[in-house]
């Protein structure tokens, strides 16, 4: 099934990336997004459109709870996004689905109708609602903005002058960290944006702002399994999903090695 729920960690949707969407949808999809949507909202909250892009985009799906089958998501409970701006366009006829909609905090419920784009700050509070009845497909976009992010513009500050490298185990998932990928920088440096407190990336000792390099596994090939080689698995280059992909993959292989990158000046 190309539906997955191990994208995102802190609050998981049931979804699939929108450039892997069949029949030239993720294309179009991606096109919309850029053509209509982003300068929509560089209008909305006042920024230049050059300085927007995307930071992830993805096809949602909520569906009511049917009697006798497990495995699909009604809702999304309180949250907010680990992104400068966000959106969702209702892709489903209001006909058919009940409940739905999105809860935005000091908005109360707001239920688009089909094609209509809900803009917003990531910052702000918002829950996805539970579908009572049927099915409901929402695009769903996370914007950053190049100058806006507090982690990137630390990478690009000339009063960095050292950095050290730590190896930072996390035991368990869900990791309890949002980390994001600068695609604006020619480098692709895999950033941590957001620890959760009290979370796994937090007890392992990771800090908001810090650089993850990769991650560390088994080496393979080798002529033992105990001679305790291991190899880098790096992140440096690659892209949201890319990094994203590597995370989920290591899921249910106990605790991953997580090599961080920490700058001082």
């Amino acid at each position: 099934s190309p539906w997955s729920t191990g994208r995102h960690h802190l609050y998981p949707t049931t979804d699939q990336p929108a450039k892997s969407l069949p029949l030239d949808m993720g294309s179009a999809s991606i096109q919309l997004a850029t053509n209509v949507i982003l300068p929509s909202m560089a209008y909305a909250f006042d920024v230049d459109v050059e300085r927007l892009y995307f930071k992830d985009m993805f096809l949602a799906k909520y569906e009511a709870p049917v009697e006798g089958k497990t495995g699909g998501q009604a809702g999304l409970g309180r949250h907010t996004d680990g992104s400068e701006y966000s959106f969702n366009m209702l892709l489903s006829d209001p006909v058919d689905f009940k409940g739905g909609g999105t809860w935005v905090d000091g908005v109360g419920i707001v239920r688009p109708n089909c094609g209509e784009v809900l803009m917003h700050r990531g910052s702000l509070l918002h829950e996805g609602c539970v579908v009572t009845s049927g099915t409901r497909y929402v695009l769903v976009g996370f914007v950053q903005c190049d100058d806006d992010d507090a982690a990137a513009r630390r990478l690009k500050n000339s009063k960095v002058t050292k950095s050290e490298l730590f190896l930072k185990t996390v035991e368990n998932f869900p990791m309890g960290m949002v980390v994001e990928v600068d695609e604006g920088d020619s480098m692709k440096c895999a950033i941590i944006d957001h620890v959760s407190e009290n979370g796994e990336a937090s007890k392992a000792g990771i800090r908001q702002g810090d650089c993850a390099r990769g991650i560390l596994l088994p080496t393979t090939g080798s002529a033992t399994d105990n001679d305790g080689g291991e190899d880098l698995l790096g992140f440096d280059g690659k892209s949201f999903d890319e990094v994203m992909e590597i995370l989920v993959s290591r899921k249910g292989f106990g605790p991953v090695q997580i090599v961080i990158e920490r700058w001082s000046e």
